[in-house]
């Protein structure tokens, strides 16, 4: 007990001085624009520290074997005023092997007045648990962005990778490297994130994020919470809120959700609006389907 709560001290300490050297630190490592799923727009984009799912391809690859599932997950995104679209695809088992894995797909498009653009994505998560408390992954994936005329676009290969700390059954710390290898200042820019995830009780959490871009000066953080509302032991309603401040454009964002949640399938919903710096919408829908896992 005394040497987790000793590694526990020492991640909290990695995590906090992360913060203060890269939060000195004009893209996102991980884009704003991007379909991360409902469940982590809800919570204001603040789950590195509970990425489970199809969260582990975008936000912390770690997040995989955090819970032992084999499940389908399809997301749809859109921001109208800015005419962006996004849907994702992924399929993931942290159930059959020891190392987890997620394949996935994601594309991305908008119109603006100042050009069109399109992004394909694809990839693989993976990630091995050293111990029931210490987990790491990484993320390897192919991009083709097409960016408007005559600025260019990027198409390659980028890997991100990460880890998760577990203190005990109430605390989740976590700390992730974005674009690795491959990274562009203009699209995919070197960046660094961590997390907290918090669980007072079974049916609370509580989780705070950051995220910074080395290559730049700016960067996002994000803060949740969460409450399952259980109306039996196979089904349940998750309530989510949460907040984002963006450096870029010192814009501010409120979140919210909902879900419905059974042993088989789940539907979340949620939505984000800027108000401050701006006045954006945007709106996610993810379904998931459980496999069985025995």
């Amino acid at each position: 007990m005394v040497q987790r709560r000793e590694h526990a001290l020492l991640m909290a300490v990695a995590i906090s001085h992360v913060v203060v050297l890269a939060s000195a630190a004009s893209a996102s490592p991980v884009s704003e624009d991007a379909p991360l799923g409902p469940r982590a727009m809800a919570l204001g984009e603040a789950l590195r520290g509970a990425a489970t799912g199809s969260l582990a391809t975008s936000l912390n690859p770690a997040g995989i074997g955090l819970t032992r599932a084999y499940v389908i997950e399809g997301i749809l995104a859109a921001t109208p005023g800015a005419d962006a679209k996004a849907a994702a695809v992924s399929i993931c088992d942290s159930v059959t092997a020891r190392v987890g894995a997620c394949i996935y797909y994601d594309f991305f498009r908008n119109e603006p007045s100042s050009g069109k653009r399109r992004t394909h994505e694809a990839g693989i998560a993976l990630a091995l648990p050293f111990s029931e408390s210490f987990h790491v992954g990484i993320t390897q994936k192919y991009v083709h962005l097409t960016g408007p005329e005559g600025e260019g676009g990027k198409k390659g290969y980028l890997l991100d990778a990460g880890l998760v700390m577990r203190a005990g059954s109430m605390l989740n710390l976590a700390l992730v490297g974005y674009n690795l290898v491959g990274s562009d200042e203009r699209y995919y820019p070197l960046g660094v994130g961590g997390g907290i995830s918090v669980f007072p009780g079974a049916k609370w959490m509580i989780s705070a994020d950051g995220q910074w871009d080395l290559d730049g000066e700016t960067g996002r953080y994000g803060a949740g919470l969460e409450y399952f509302v259980a109306s039996s032991s196979e089904q349940g309603i998750p309530l989510r809120l949460g907040v984002i401040y963006d450096e870029k454009g010192s814009a501010t964002h409120v979140t919210g959700g909902v879900g419905f949640v059974t042993s088989r399938v789940a539907l979340d919903l949620a939505a984000r609006r800027q108000v401050d710096g701006g006045s954006d919408f945007s709106l996610q829908v993810g379904l998931r389907m459980f496999l069985p896992n025995s």
